[in-house]
């Protein structure tokens, strides 16, 4: 069914299409009197995302009154300033005082609610995500801050593997197994690995009937485990790829040395 506007729509005269540069970015942010404190994080993930070309023109822009006061978009014109660079961006103008009280009173999408609408698959959950952030993160286990667009890039990138990890592990025996530190190494994995080997390494972590011993050890390890910190995640994802590793080449004990590379790179 085609999509179609009802008679009564009427053409909005108040808004336009421009490009921002630096310049003009400085002086509309000298109009900018009430808005809540700038943000940095916010500003150098969009400057981030105008050096890279991944600026895209959305329906949100820049909003004055009818006065030129700076009603919305602060961020954004920071960001220009920031980058020294200009972008495409809608400008409105004479929009009433009053509208600060509606902008951004909404709630914020989150990362899976944007990776949700980009691919059209609501069957993708936290767990996409986590693991997703873990694989991208690797053997530092730091938290990550990407922005929503790189955040869908990266997703398409590695989504058979992510999906891979998740759906190996999510009927395991104990919750402290499907761990997304333990997927994100086994989604790392898959692009070295032939895929029935990683399938019945997962399938050891998974039932705990039969388990080689150097797996039974990881997964007790896992299950005694009392917090999730940056540094109890690097044991985590260490422990699971040297595990990997002995139990690819049939070895009865794990050796982890103390200085670790990434045995599963990124592809």
């Amino acid at each position: 069914m085609t999509f179609q506007l009802p008679e009564s729509a009427q053409l909005y005269r108040s808004a336009f299409l421009m490009t921002v540069t630096p310049e003009m970015a400085q002086h509309w942010l000298k109009r900018n009197y009430f808005n809540r404190k700038i943000n940095l994080q916010i500003v150098y993930r969009y400057r981030n995302q105008i050096l890279a070309g991944r600026w895209k023109r959305t329906h949100q822009g820049i909003a004055f009154d009818k006065d030129g006061i700076l009603l919305d978009g602060q961020h954004r014109l920071a960001a220009v300033c920031m980058a020294k660079r200009p972008v495409q961006m809608l400008v409105f103008v004479n929009q009433s005082l009053g509208n600060h009280e509606a902008i951004d009173g909404g709630k914020p999408r989150s990362n899976l609610d944007v990776i949700k609408m980009e691919f059209r698959d609501n069957r993708l959950s936290t767990a996409h995500l986590t693991t997703l952030r873990a694989m991208l993160a690797g053997k530092n286990c730091e938290c990550i801050n990407l922005s929503s667009e790189e955040i869908n890039d990266e997703f398409e990138r590695y989504s058979e593997e992510i999906q891979f990890a998740i759906d190996e592990l999510e009927t395991g025996y104990c919750a402290e197994i499907n761990d997304p530190t333990v997927r994100a190494v086994i989604a790392r994995a898959y692009a070295h690995i032939p895929q029935q080997k990683l399938q019945t390494f997962c399938s050891y972590l998974r039932f705990h009937q039969e388990q080689p011993p150097i797996v039974a050890e990881l997964c007790h390890w896992l299950i005694r485990l009392t917090d999730h910190r940056e540094s109890t995640r690097r044991e985590i994802y260490k422990r699971t790829e040297y595990t990997l590793l002995a139990f690819l080449q049939e070895l009865d004990k794990v050796t982890i040395p103390f200085y670790t590379r990434e045995l599963f790179p990124l592809k």
